[in-house]
């Protein structure tokens, strides 16, 4: 409790990483998974939001402070509603570079594969960019038409090495992940999807009404 509230975890291999909100300059704890021993805390990402961090545990449907991705070679990104940055893991954590974000992050719109990572925005625009300079790769809305407005704010994201996927209400719909270009949308309308997730062959999606749904690339 010293270090307040696990707000998001992740790892690899080589190392675990965790955001905490609650207590102000201990925002990143990185642990070396082969010994299990903490290497680095410290980092002031989740400061201002320290209150919201202790209400999560009082009050699951609290707001989602932050989200963290580890991305190669070695750095992770953390990501707010208000900020993104980028530590060093094999600097003991140190800062590469802070963003701060004039349009916000939907922090449950964020994700990262390879050296890249995606963030949507308020607006629901979507943009992806390189790790660890953070230079824009592509950026596209997720909204397709007119009646897609209704579900600002309602969305999850994420992307494999080509492609971009992004769950908006009771539609699954793909875009290039290097050009931005708009692809295709999914048939099956899933309901309210909790979680998508995708490697680079397959996209599943939990929805609370109709359960687990996968779509195979492969086949598309």
């Amino acid at each position: 409790m010293e270090d307040g509230t696990l707000v998001d975890f992740t790892g690899n291999g080589r190392w675990w990483v965790g955001l905490f909100a609650g207590v102000p300059g201990r925002s990143w704890h990185v642990w070396d998974a082969a010994t299990e021993q903490l290497v680095y805390l410290g980092g002031t990402l989740t400061d201002p939001d320290a209150v919201l961090g202790w209400h999560m545990l009082i009050d699951l449907s609290s707001p989602v402070v932050g989200r963290v991705r580890i991305v190669e070679p070695g750095f992770a990104v953390g990501f707010t509603a208000s900020s993104m940055e980028v530590v060093d893991l094999n600097d003991t954590g140190a800062m590469v570079i802070r963003l701060e974000l004039p349009h916000g992050v939907v922090v449950d719109s964020v994700d990262a594969c390879e050296d890249r990572v995606i963030a949507v925005d308020s607006r629901s625009l979507a943009v992806v960019r390189r790790v660890p300079a953070l230079q824009e790769i592509c950026r596209f809305s997720t909204l397709r038409r007119a009646e897609d407005q209704h579900e600002l704010g309602e969305m999850s994201v994420c992307m494999n090495r080509n492609y971009a996927v992004v769950r908006s209400g009771d539609r699954v719909r793909v875009w290039d992940a290097t050009t931005g270009e708009y692809l295709y949308r999914f048939r099956e309308r899933i309901g309210e999807a909790l979680v998508v997730a995708a490697s680079d062959r397959y996209v599943a999606a939990w929805a609370t009404d109709t359960g687990l749904h996968l779509w195979d690339f492969g086949d598309m």
